[in-house]
């Protein structure tokens, strides 16, 4: 979808056909795009490349979806709830332990993250709410639900990463109290409810009642095998490249965008190096500095603040020629590793194509940068290579944090005090020694950007504490 808003963007800017040659894989690391050649000093990736090589990955990719329906069947036949009917109203839910929703099932009490999990809690409706079918929103369920209300079964779904919207019919509604039971079965992803708070509701008409709170919960397979071991062609050191990169190598390209990085959170040191060395590599084989411009990771919750690295290691390949990136972090979803905003992304793509590739200069590659900054007086003076538009408060501005003399970081004030300036600084800290901005998995509302509507991406002055700068 990105792609597609990215060559769109550049139709309507030069009118003249763009052609797109798709090639990607969710969920992928950056070793599956690289080439062998570049795996010399790596021992590691260098074997699996040569236990590669004597696979069928065909078969491998076959041999696990099959093991997976057998594992979803073996865990039907052991579900305690599907037996004794736990959506029925009879059901005594009194010992049924609680626990918080929406939630992944590895922020709980649970001793393990797959099986069946059965969910139930109530919620009130009046005589005059009952008169009319309602709408339920359940977000994203990872991986399967069943989900019924007052006995009856509303909705069903085996697809993750699908946000659940079921129609309740009126003659199954009562008056009083009324019981949403759901049952959830997990494969062996992250199992549990992997959507937003305000996106677990009942709608009628113009009222939402929210679901979000404290669910009772019992599981249905409390003593249930480990899924199968998931094996797959994607996680293969250079899979990828050679089945999905390596083939294009003779067409006549003009550049390329990228998005990827969420599978290396585990390596952002290594990723730091091994990104600017996959782009010089491919453009060794395609024999032109193709123009590369990549997307910076977006804002998400829940990723133990591991994505900040990430996005720095992604940085590194700004050091190489008609390389640009693309900041995201104010158009995430929080609570969704796919934005639903894929416009804005692909907008933001095609500006940066218009100057790297279409040599208009007067396009804007990124937000503004960091050209220097000043300590002095317990204030951290910031000055950008670029004019900046405050979105809010000009003398409020949120996202900073600064670091004492104790390395210990503080909660900022910041505020724009000439047309590329801001003042950074926090009352709780003497002597600051740096100062980091959106330095966060999801750091809230974003507010400094440029004329043309792009971020200041995430940045920081300290160098060295996470081992790769």
């Amino acid at each position: 979808a990105i792609a597609y808003f990215f060559g769109r963007e550049l139709y309507k800017k030069y009118q003249v056909p763009i052609g797109l040659i798709h090639s990607s894989w969710g969920g992928t690391n950056i070793e599956a795009w690289m080439s062998e050649d570049l795996f010399k000093n790596h021992p590691n990736n260098k074997n699996v490349i040569e236990k590669m090589k004597t696979m069928d990955l065909n078969n491998l990719l076959k041999d696990y979806s099959n093991a997976n329906k057998r594992y979803g069947s073996y865990l039907d036949s052991e579900d305690l709830g599907s037996k004794e009917k736990w959506e029925n109203l009879t059901t005594d839910y009194e010992n049924w332990d609680t626990f918080e929703l929406p939630n992944l099932w590895s922020n709980t009490n649970l001793e393990s993250t797959h099986g069946v999990v059965w969910v139930t809690r109530l919620f009130e409706l009046s005589a005059s709410e009952i008169g009319s079918d309602i709408e339920l929103s359940l977000s994203r369920i990872d991986d399967e639900d069943i989900t019924y209300i007052n006995g009856y079964e509303v909705g069903s779904s085996t697809q993750k990463d699908l946000d659940r919207f079921y129609t309740v019919k009126k003659n199954i509604l009562k008056e009083g109290s009324n019981r949403i039971t759901i049952r959830t079965k997990n494969l062996g992803d992250l199992g549990g409810f992997r959507g937003a708070a305000k996106d677990m509701y009942l709608k009628i008409s113009d009222k939402l009642i929210s679901l979000e709170g404290s669910w009772n919960y019992k599981v249905g397979t409390p003593k249930s095998n480990a899924p199968p071991i998931r094996e797959h062609p994607k996680n293969y050191p250079s899979s990828l490249y050679n089945s999905m990169v390596n083939p294009f190598f003779g067409y006549n390209i003009k550049g390329v965008i990228w998005y990827q990085g969420e599978s290396n959170t585990k390596n952002p040191e290594e990723y730091s190096k091994f990104f600017p060395q996959m782009i010089g590599n491919w453009r060794n084989k395609w024999r032109k500095d193709l123009p590369f411009i990549f997307v910076q990771l977006a804002n998400l919750s829940g990723i133990k603040e591991l994505w900040p690295a990430v996005r720095e290691a992604q940085t590194s390949a700004l050091k190489l020629n008609a390389v640009a990136m693309v900041t995201a972090i104010d158009v995430g979803d929080d609570n969704n590793v796919h934005p639903k905003n894929k416009q804005i992304i692909g907008k933001r793509l095609a500006l940066a194509a218009q100057n790297l590739a279409y040599g208009d200069f007067n396009s804007s590659v990124s937000g503004p940068n960091i050209k220097k900054t000043e300590i002095k007086d317990n204030i951290i003076t910031i000055t950008f290579d670029d004019l900046l538009v405050i979105k809010g408060d000009k003398s409020n501005i949120n996202g900073f944090i600064i670091e004492s003399s104790t390395h210990k970081f503080e909660i900022a004030k910041a505020k724009l005090v000439n047309d590329n300036t801001v003042e950074v600084y926090s009352e709780l800290v003497n002597n600051p020694k740096s100062l980091r901005y959106l330095w966060k998995d999801a750091p809230g509302e974003v507010m400094i950007y440029n004329r043309f509507g792009l971020p200041v991406p995430p940045f920081r002055t300290d160098k060295g504490s996470l081992g790769f700068q």
